[in-house]
């Protein structure tokens, strides 16, 4: 029997490649075009390559374009460090105070009862032909103490690190875990908050 000649596949598309874009472990592969480079559970590091612009075509590798969707696990952190003591911050009072302008001369309010505060203004209009203008200031004070650190406080602490640390996650990633991790640093207890989260690593 004759054995026909297997066709010469010499050329499909353009020869490319699909990359990380950060570090991470591999999630999932989905692959629309391509030979994957990776599996999951690998560790992957910004401009590793993760899809192949290559095709096997009847026992051949065959140059061609490579296009999917690789997901990973990045992880976030952030740290507060804690020496004996330490400021703590917080909110007590609110005054209000509400002026109007109108034909353009402006209502002056009332200077903040408090040394330390936040100003918080809202303006709105009302009425069409002779429009009103109201502004609404709202002094907040601010209060500083110094706090001893105990372990009370780390706890206290802990979840003020671990919203820094998902304050870095982008829009579009999928929350998975977050812990925090406590040592000593140079004489100072260090919180070390880790967020997990699964997103779109290919570039």
């Amino acid at each position: 029997m004759e054995e026909l000649e297997k066709p010469a596949y010499d050329y499909l598309g353009t020869s490319d490649a699909v990359y990380s874009k950060k570090k991470a472990v591999v999630s999932r592969v989905i692959v629309f075009n391509g030979t994957a480079a990776v599996k999951t559970g690998d560790i992957v590091k910004r401009g590793d390559k993760l899809i192949e612009g290559i095709v096997s075509i009847s026992g051949q590798q065959v140059a061609s374009y490579a296009n999917g969707e690789v997901f990973g696990k990045v992880q976030y952190t952030a740290e507060i460090a804690l020496s004996d003591q330490y400021i703590e911050k917080t909110y007590g009072e609110r005054k209000t105070y509400t002026v109007s302008t109108l034909f353009g001369k402006s209502g002056k309010p009332p200077e903040s009862p408090y040394k330390t505060y936040e100003t918080i203004e809202k303006t709105s209009v009302l009425g069409y032909i002779f429009p009103i203008f109201i502004r609404e200031v709202t002094y907040v004070e601010v209060i500083y103490k110094t706090v001893e650190v105990s372990g009370e406080t780390i706890e206290k602490l802990k979840g003020e690190a671990i919203n820094k640390a998902l304050s870095k996650m982008p829009a579009d990633g999928v929350f998975l875990a977050a812990w925090c991790n406590v040592f000593m640093r140079d004489g100072r207890t260090v919180l070390q908050a880790v967020v997990e989260a699964e997103e779109l690593i290919s570039g």
